[in-house]
C-alpha cells in the first residue's frame, strides 16, 4: 500500500465520525489526486453540505465532476453556479478540464450565462 492510500484509509475513518471541513477538504484531495474523482466529488458534496461558499470545495467538485465525466451530474452542479457565482462559474468554464464539455449546447448556454452574468 502506497503512503497516498495509507493517508486516504485513515482519513476516511476519521472523516466517518467527523464533519471537520478541513479533513474531509484533505480527503477530497487526496481522492482528486489519486485520480478517484467521482468519490471526491462527492466528498467535496460533502464539505459543500456543510459550507456551501467553500470556494475551494466549489471549485474542486466542479473539475472533480468533469474528469469523472459525469456529464448530467456537472450540468445540474454548473448550472445552479452560474445563477449563484457567475464569476466562479466563469472562471471554471475557461478550465482545460471542461473544454470537453462545450461541444455540448447545453453547456455552450450555461458557459456563455456565466460571461453574461459574470460581466453585469
Amino acid at each position: 500500500m502506497s503512503q497516498a492510500q495509507g493517508r486516504l484509509d485513515a482519513l476516511e475513518q476519521q472523516i466517518a465520525t467527523s464533519d471537520d471541513p478541513a479533513l474531509w477538504l484533505e480527503f477530497a484531495n487526496g481522492l482528486f489526486q489519486q485520480k478517484h474523482y467521482a468519490k471526491s466529488a462527492q466528498a467535496y458534496a460533502h464539505i459543500l453540505s456543510q459550507d456551501p461558499y467553500h470556494r475551494r470545495a466549489q471549485f474542486q467538485r466542479a473539475l472533480a465532476l468533469a474528469q469523472a465525466e459525469l456529464s448530467d451530474d456537472l450540468h445540474s452542479y454548473m448550472e445552479a453556479l452560474t445563477y449563484e457565482q457567475a464569476l466562479l462559474a466563469n472562471e471554471i468554464f475557461s478550465r482545460a478540464e471542461l473544454k470537453a464539455f462545450l461541444h455540448e449546447e447545453r453547456f455552450q448556454h450555461l458557459a456563455h450565462e456565466a460571461r453574461v452574468q459574470a460581466v453585469d
